[in-house]
This record gives C-alpha cells, structure tokens and sequence, in this order.
C-alpha cells in the first residue's frame, strides 16, 4: 500500500535518510513500482517491519530464530550463536572502513552476545525428531531471514 501511495517530495536542503532495499523490498517493488522522492510513511513503516524482522530471526539466544534453529541443529545451535555476534561485529567494522554506515551492526553485535551469554533455555521435549514440515518451516525462517536483510540498513547525507 505505501508503494502504491504516492512518494513524499525530497526536501530541498537538510539531512535526508536513505534506506538500504532488502530483497523483499526489491521483490514487493517489481510488483508495485516506487515513484521518486522519499518513502511514503506506510512504506517506511514496511521497512522497519523488514528490518526488524532480519533482527528477531536472527539465530541466537532467545531470539525467534534462536529458538527455529535450536528446533532445527539441538545442541549444535550454541556454535551458531556464538558465531552470529563476530560476524555481525565483523560486517560493521569492514563497513565502517569502507566509509559506509556499519555502526548498526556493531551495536548488534555487542547486543547478541548479550543474548548468547544469556544461553538458550531447554525445551520440553527435545527428544522427537522434527518432521519433515517443520524442518521446511525452519528453512522458510531462514529464507524469510535473507530476504529481509541488506548489509546498509540506512545512511544519513545532506542534502
């Protein structure tokens, strides 16, 4: 609906804030092209509801995708999420050298070895096998994840 609506002017002068796609963004504007000009407040609010959905199923801790991937690896889930915060520390250090915005994804980093150091609780049966429904659930989580994520979430310019 925010594609569809028509896009809000640019400002003329002052900071402008532009926004990294990810591939669901991409996808949803093939479908339903984007005029010029900055987002229309319902796409906007579309964004961020992307954004934060890479955020949650992101595999660690008692996050939602911590709790898919727990479903789907068992104990080998721990290995998963300790590595999630180096790679996230990892991507906004590499970023931030290349003079792009990376700040978000150190601030993630620290944020989701928080939440492995929090560790993961057991779950009550984690004795029957998943099905072979619930393994394409957890693979659709994690397909759902990438298409939500885009490595410059968002950077400031002056316009």
């Amino acid at each position: 609906v925010g594609l569809y609506l028509s896009p809000t002017p640019l400002p003329e002068e002052g900071a402008v804030l532009h926004l990294g796609r990810p591939l669901v963004y991409r996808a949803l504007t093939l479908l339903v092209p984007a005029g010029g000009g900055e987002l229309h407040p319902v796409a906007f609010a579309g964004w961020v509801g992307f954004f934060v959905t890479f955020l949650n199923l992101l595999p660690v801790g008692q996050l939602d995708g911590g709790h898919v991937f727990r479903a789907l690896l068992g104990e080998r889930h721990r290995a998963v999420s300790g590595v999630v915060p180096f790679l996230l520390l990892s991507m906004g250090f590499i970023l931030t050298s290349l003079g792009a915005a990376g700040g978000v994804w150190i601030f993630w980093g620290f944020i989701t070895m928080f939440f492995h150091l929090g560790g993961h609780s057991p779950p009550l049966d984690d004795v029957t096998e998943l099905g072979a429904r619930r393994k394409a659930v957890g693979v659709l989580v994690l397909v759902l994840m990438i298409a939500c994520f885009t490595p410059v979430p968002f950077a400031v310019a002056h316009a």
